[in-house]
């Protein structure tokens, strides 16, 4: 049940950002500003690999409790 919970949240917050992101682009658009270049990782991948982690962990939990 946390695990859903945890998986929810983190969507949740994921398209917040997601939704704040582009607001704040468009903003800069119209105000003529330069869009700065992103660096790094893309935040899907973040969080795909958040994702993975948390559920590869809970495989191993449930491994190794069985």
């Amino acid at each position: 049940m946390w695990l859903k919970l945890f998986t929810a949240l983190l969507v949740a917050a994921f398209l917040y950002y997601l939704v704040r992101h582009r607001l704040r682009q468009r903003r800069l658009e119209k105000a003529g500003l330069p869009i700065p270049q992103q660096s790094g990782m893309r935040p899907i991948t973040i969080l795909a690999l958040l994702m993975l982690g948390m559920y590869l962990g809970y495989l191993l939990f449930y491994l190794l409790t069985r």
